[in-house]
C-alpha cells in the first residue's frame, strides 16, 4: 500500500468542544447625576463625543478662546464667522439696509422741512419782515423795499422813483370785488417800515404842518375794488382831531394834485371851479369833490375823531367804514 498507514474511523481523533467560560461581571453602572437629565428616546442624552475631523469653524473657534487669534483679524482674513460667545462677524444684511433706509428717510425729512422753512422766511441774504397790520383787514398784502438809499439825499429824491415803479406794477394786479390790496414801504437802509411823516416826505406832498404833524404810526395805503374798478385808499391814525381837520381844511386847495400820483389813472381828476363840499356817507360828516364831469374823486372824513380817511368815491368810502366799525383800529 505504498508504505502508508491507514487507520481505522474509530481510531481517527475527533473534535474536542470548547471549554466553559466562566460568566462575565457586567461594568458598573455610571453615578446618577446630581442634577435634572434630560431625556431622549433612547435614554438619558449623554454628552456628544468630540468629532476627529478639524474643521476651519473649529479652528477658528479654538483660536479665538486661546486668544491666539482676534475677531477682527478673523474677519480681516476672509470668511465668516459662526456665533461664538454672542458675537456674530458679520451682521445679517437686512439689519445694515434697514439703518441705511432710516438714515436717507431722515435725510430727506430734514432737508426738506429746511427747504421749506428757507422758502418762507427767505433766503439768508434776504431776512423775512413782517408788515405792519393794516387798518382794515387786507384780502392781499404787498411790501414795497427801497433799497440803496442814499443816506445824504432827501427820501424824495433817493426813492420816490423806485416808489412808483413798485406801485404802479402792483396798482395793474386784478383784485375782486370789494377786495383790498394793503401795500407797506420798507426801507432796507434803515430796516425799518415808512411812519406817515416818512411815507409823505417820500411823496413830496406839501401837506399842511398841522396835518403832517399831528399823524400817527404807520400809515395803510392800498387800493380797493369798486364798481369804478380798482381805486385808492389812504388810511392814517391822528392824534389831535382839531388838528387834522385844520390841517385837512388847509389841503383842500391843493387837492387832488398833491395825491394825484398815487390815484386811479383812468379817472379824470380835473376839478375846475369845484370845491369840497359836505355831505353825509354812513353817517358819518364827509368831505367830497368831484370833477369837471361830476364824478367824485376824491373824499375823506374822520372816522371816531382818531382815523383819516381818504379813498376816491362813496362806495370805497362806505366799505372802509363798515370794515373800521367791525375791526376798530386801536
Amino acid at each position: 500500500m505504498n508504505g502508508e498507514i491507514i487507520l481505522p474511523p474509530s481510531e481517527l481523533p475527533q473534535p474536542q468542544p470548547p471549554a466553559p467560560q466562566p460568566p462575565q461581571t457586567p461594568p458598573p453602572a455610571p453615578p446618577a447625576p446630581s442634577g435634572p437629565v434630560l431625556m431622549t428616546p433612547s435614554g438619558p442624552a449623554s454628552a456628544p463625543k468630540p468629532s476627529s475631523i478639524r474643521t476651519m469653524v473649529g479652528d477658528t473657534e479654538k483660536a479665538l478662546k486661546s486668544g491666539e487669534l482676534s475677531g477682527a483679524s478673523a474677519l480681516t482674513r476672509g470668511g465668516t464667522l459662526t456665533r461664538v460667545g454672542g458675537y456674530t462677524g458679520e451682521e445679517p444684511r437686512h439689519r445694515w439696509v434697514l439703518w441705511l433706509s432710516l438714515a436717507v428717510g431722515a435725510f430727506v425729512i430734514v432737508g426738506g422741512g429746511l427747504f421749506f422753512w428757507f422758502t418762507i422766511q427767505g433766503t439768508p441774504g434776504t431776512p423775512a419782515i413782517t408788515a405792519p397790520k393794516p387798518a382794515i383787514p387786507a384780502t392781499q398784502s404787498e411790501i414795497v423795499r427801497l433799497t440803496g438809499l442814499d443816506p445824504f439825499r432827501p427820501l424824495a429824491e433817493a426813492g420816490r422813483a423806485a416808489f412808483f415803479n413798485e406801485w404802479n406794477v402792483l396798482y395793474k394786479k386784478p383784485l375782486l370785488p370789494a377786495e383790498f390790496r394793503a401795500v407797506s414801504v420798507f426801507n432796507t437802509q434803515t430796516s425799518a417800515f415808512l411812519t406817515a411823516q416818512e411815507f409823505f416826505s417820500l411823496l413830496s406832498v406839501p401837506a399842511p404842518a398841522l396835518l403832517t404833524g399831528g399823524l400817527r404810526g404807520t400809515a395803510t395805503l392800498g387800493a380797493i375794488r369798486t364798481a369804478r374798478g380798482i381805486e385808492t385808499v389812504f388810511i392814517v391814525s391822528i392824534r389831535s382831531f382839531s388838528e387834522a381837520l385844520a390841517g385837512m381844511l388847509e389841503w383842500e386847495r391843493s387837492l387832488p394834485g398833491a395825491f394825484a400820483p398815487l390815484l386811479a389813472p383812468d379817472i379824470p381828476l380835473e376839478r375846475g371851479s369845484e370845491t369840497f363840499t359836505d355831505r353825509i356817507i354812513s353817517n358819518h360828516d364827509v368831505r367830497s369833490l368831484k370833477n369837471t364831469a361830476g364824478e367824485p374823486i376824491l373824499l375823506y372824513t374822520i372816522f371816531n375823531r382818531q382815523t383819516l380817511i381818504i379813498a376816491q368815491s362813496p362806495e370805497a368810502l362806505e366799505v372802509i367804514l363798515r370794515q373800521l366799525s367791525f375791526f376798530p383800529t386801536p
